[in-house]
């Protein structure tokens, strides 16, 4: 399970990031799976969306966005 709370699978976010209106964002996919709007809110889930994303999309961690131009969900690395 990717989405705990929300019980979506692995499958079910490559499905929408591959789908010909394909998503490439964290709300595109949360808007067609329902993953990240459990009890958890992403808690769990998040993170490994965003690297799902990285692997299925070709991106770098700092090409991930929330959900609109310019929203990054990361913008460098922490120390």
């Amino acid at each position: 399970m990717y989405c705990r709370c929300e019980c979506v699978t692995r499958a079910e976010v490559k499905q929408a990031l591959h789908n010909v209106l394909g998503v490439s964002t964290v709300s595109g996919i949360k808007y067609r799976t329902r993953a990240t709007m459990g009890r958890c809110q992403g808690g769990y889930c998040e993170t490994r969306l965003t690297r799902l994303i990285q692997e299925e999309l070709g991106r770098q961690k700092t090409e991930i966005l929330l959900n609109k131009k310019g929203a990054y969900m990361f913008t460098g690395e922490v120390k």
